[in-house]
């Protein structure tokens, strides 16, 4: 039974260090059970003791606990041997994970290795008459196991704290991408369109379901521009070039809006890249000011020039 609950306390830790060596718990797990096959394996005579064997100790109050006879036994040694490989196991599992475990986790870890083992030694006392109780290693076992378990439900608890504040701040993002005069266009890795926010169909005019899961280069760009943007986009994934960039997008009436993108990569939760967000401001009005200011200057040029020279000829 001590061996039983001894595996399942060293999965537990295992799994609350977050140590994922599975041919180490393996390796635990076969030699806690090779001591409970050992267990059974020698006579009782050898196992306990030729002399004495079990005998039980009377208490004050009437009742009576199994005691082992004094010196050395073979269940001795393999309780020890058990206590000791739970107790280095937990040692080791936790230096490893000083600088990654959260510090609360590691107190309680190393003070229910040190509660064992000094309700081991209590135990060998009273197996050598010395003290007259019950034996206390079944409890601080069975102790430390409740402590493992409940452990993960505060952790749970945090998760689930967090999660609502990722939650919040989701909304809050969504809510922003939904209100703000800026296009905001997620692409997959093959240039597929997965997100699109309103002001991007407000501007272009195409519903929702007309830009979800579209090529966007074959679709959404003009074609003298389709292949340069594309080869761009495959350098954003691959490189994380072109931060920034400008190109054209049509509308659902072929009207083309000059964007001015600003790219990013995005990745899933093994850190793989999955596409691109891209949020795009309209400077299409801006480049026509600026057009326009340029055109004017030009005709204000040419009057220059030509009051110039008509000026010589007069």
């Amino acid at each position: 039974m001590t061996q039983s609950v001894t595996i399942c306390l060293i999965g537990v830790i295992f799994y609350l260090l977050k140590d994922a060596r599975k041919v180490i718990v393996f390796l635990h797990v076969v030699f806690i059970c090779l001591l409970v096959i050992l267990s059974f394996l020698i006579p009782d005579n050898l196992l306990f003791g030729n002399d004495e064997g079990i005998n039980l100790l009377d208490l004050s109050n009437s009742d009576k606990i199994p005691i082992i006879g004094k010196g050395f036994t073979w269940w001795r040694a393999i309780t020890d041997m058990t206590m000791l490989m739970f107790a280095f196991s937990t040692v080791m599992l936790l230096m490893k994970g000083l600088k990654t475990a959260h510090h609360k986790k590691i107190i309680v870890l190393f003070s229910g290795t040190g509660l064992i083992l000094l309700a081991a030694l209590f135990d060998h006392f009273i197996d050598f008459g010395l003290i007259r109780s019950v034996y206390l290693l079944p409890f601080a076992v069975f102790s430390l196991y409740l402590i493992l378990n409940f452990i993960p439900f505060l952790y749970l608890l945090e998760e689930v704290a967090e999660n609502n504040k990722i939650i919040m701040q989701e909304i809050k993002w969504q809510n922003l991408v939904n209100e703000a005069d800026v296009i905001v266009v997620g692409l997959n890795r093959m240039g597929h369109v997965e997100f699109i926010n309103p002001f991007f169909l407000e501007l272009t005019g195409y519903q929702e379901d007309e830009v979800i899961g579209k090529d966007w280069f074959e679709f959404f760009l003009p074609p003298n521009v389709s292949y340069t943007v594309q080869g761009a986009f495959i350098e954003i994934l691959n490189f994380e070039f072109h931060p920034h960039y400008n190109n054209p997008i049509l509308t659902k009436s072929k009207e083309e809006k000059m964007i001015r993108w600003f790219n990013v990569r995005t990745r899933d939760q093994h850190e793989n890249i999955t596409g691109s967000v891209s949020i795009g401001v309209d400077v299409t009005e801006d480049l026509r000011e600026k057009e326009d200011v340029i055109n004017k200057l030009k005709v204000a040029q040419d009057l220059i020039d030509n009051f110039k020279i008509n000026g010589k000829d007069s």
